[in-house]
C-alpha cells in the first residue's frame, strides 16, 4: 500500500526535492539547474525502485499519455520547422516526466515530499523577489542580470512575464503561514515576506502576473469552509493595513508610476495577439490533427499567447481534449483535498488557489513549458488526505 500522510520521508529525498524546487528561479541557461537535478533525483529513485504509481493515478496518467500521443501524432505535420518541432516535443515530454517523478515519490514517501517541494519553492520565491528588487534599485552588483528588459524585473529568468507569475504561489504560501502563525510577530513576519513578493510581482510589470496574484489571493481567501472566517478576517485586515500603503509608496516613485501607467492599458502588440488568436483557431478547424509542436511562431508569425489556443492549433482535438480533461480532474482533486483538510490552514488551499491563478494566467501567456506550472499540476495528486485512500498499484 502507498503510505499515508504521516509516513516519514527519507532525508536524502527531502533534501534533493528541496534543492530541485529551490533551483527553479534560475533559468537563464538551458538546460537549467532544475533540469539537471531532475535527472539526479530520477536516477536515485529508479536505482532504489522508489517510485510508486497507485491505481488512482491511472486516470491522470492516461490523459497525460494521450496528450503526449497528440504531440507525437502532429509531429510529422510540422513542415515549417521539423527541428524546432522535435525540440518542443521533447521539452513537453520532459515536463510531463517531472509530473510523474513528483507523483511517484510522494506516493512512495508521503506528504513529506510536498513539504520539501513547497519549502524549496518558497525560499526560491523569496530569493528571486529580493534579488530582483535590489537589482531594480541598483543595490545589487550585476543588476543588469535581473533587469534584462528595460524598466522591468526579469530576475534570473529570460522574461518578466515568467518571473512575475513564478512569485505568485510562494506569495500565497506566505498568506497560509501568516494565517497559521500562533504569535503576532511571526504573522507580521510572513505578511512582510508576502509584501516583498507582491512588490516583485508589481515591478515585473506583467499584467498577467498582476491578475494571477489577484485571482490566487481572492481564491485563497474565499476558501471559508471549516470555520476559518475569523482567521480570514484578520488576514484581510493585515493585507489592507500594510498592502495598500506599500503599493502607494511604490507608486510614489516616478519610474514605477510611469511604467505602471504604460503597462496598465492595452499595448500596441495586443491587436497582433488577438489576430493570432483568430488565425490559430482558424487553422485548428482546417487541421484537426494540428500543425505540429512548437510551430505557432513560424506559422503565425508570433506566439499564440494562450495555452489552450496553442494546444488546439498545434496538437489538434486530441491534444486539447486530453489536456483539458487532465486540468479538469486535477482541479477537482485539488478542491476535494482542500475541503477534506479544512480543519486548519493547509498547503492544499494554497495549491488550489495558485493553480486557479496560473490557469487564468495561461489564457494570455503560453505556459506549457513553465516548470512551475507542471509542479502545481502535480501537487494536488501528491497530497494524501483523510478520506482519500491509495490503492495498491505499480512500483518502479
Amino acid at each position: 500500500m502507498a503510505p499515508s500522510a504521516g509516513v516519514e520521508t527519507p532525508a536524502p529525498y527531502r533534501r534533493m526535492v528541496f534543492l530541485w524546487t529551490f533551483s527553479g528561479f534560475i533559468v537563464l541557461m538551458e538546460p537549467a539547474p532544475y533540469d539537471g537535478l531532475f535527472l539526479v533525483i530520477l536516477g536515485m529513485a529508479l536505482a532504489k525502485s522508489c517510485l510508486a504509481v497507485p491505481l488512482e493515478m491511472l486516470s491522470p496518467l492516461a490523459l497525460l499519455s494521450l496528450f503526449v500521443a497528440a504531440n507525437l501524432i502532429s509531429l510529422p505535420l510540422a513542415e515549417a520547422n521539423g527541428t524546432e518541432a522535435m525540440r518542443y516535443f521533447l521539452i513537453t515530454l520532459y515536463l510531463t516526466l517531472t509530473w510523474v517523478l513528483l507523483i511517484g515519490l510522494s506516493c512512495r514517501f508521503g506528504d513529506g515530499i510536498v513539504d520539501a517541494a513547497l519549502s524549496g519553492y518558497l525560499i526560491a520565491g523569496v530569493t528571486a523577489a529580493l534579488t530582483g528588487i535590489l537589482g531594480y534599485l541598483h543595490l545589487l552588483p550585476g543588476s543588469q542580470l535581473v533587469m534584462r528588459v528595460s524598466g522591468r524585473i526579469t530576475g534570473y529568468f529570460k522574461d518578466p512575464n515568467v518571473f512575475g507569475p513564478f512569485l505568485v504561489p510562494p506569495s500565497i504560501l506566505c498568506l497560509q503561514k501568516c494565517e497559521g502563525a500562533q504569535k503576532t510577530h511571526r504573522a507580521a513576519m510572513w505578511m512582510g515576506v508576502y509584501l516583498v513578493m507582491a512588490a516583485g510581482i508589481l515591478l515585473s510589470f506583467s499584467r498577467a502576473a498582476w491578475i494571477n496574484l489577484a485571482v490566487s489571493t481572492v481564491a485563497y481567501l474565499a476558501q471559508l469552509w471549516g470555520g476559518v472566517l475569523s482567521r480570514r478576517g484578520r488576514l484581510i485586515g493585515m493585507i489592507a493595513a500594510v498592502g495598500v500603503p506599500g503599493a502607494i509608496l511604490l507608486l510614489s516613485l516616478p519610474q514605477v508610476r510611469t511604467m505602471f501607467w504604460i503597462r496598465w492599458g492595452l499595448q500596441r502588440y495586443d491587436a497582433d495577439r488577438f489576430g493570432t488568436f483568430r488565425m490559430a483557431l482558424s487553422h485548428s478547424v482546417e487541421m484537426p490533427i494540428g500543425i505540429g509542436p512548437g510551430q505557432a511562431e513560424v506559422t503565425f508569425g508570433m506566439s499564440t499567447h494562450n495555452l489552450f489556443i496553442r494546444t488546439i492549433s498545434e496538437c489538434g482535438l486530441l491534444g486539447i481534449c486530453s489536456l483539458m480533461g487532465f486540468i479538469a480532474i486535477t482541479l477537482w482533486r485539488s478542491l476535494i483535498v482542500s475541503i477534506r483538510r479544512r480543519a486548519r490552514p493547509s498547503s492544499a488551499g494554497v495549491i488550489l488557489a495558485s493553480l486557479l491563478g496560473a490557469l487564468v494566467n495561461s489564457t494570455v501567456i503560453d505556459t506549457l513549458h513553465w516548470r512551475h506550472l507542471w509542479l502545481l499540476m502535480a501537487l494536488p495528486w501528491c497530497l494524501n488526505s483523510e478520506g482519500i485512500t491509495r490503492e495498491e498499484g505499480m512500483h518502479l
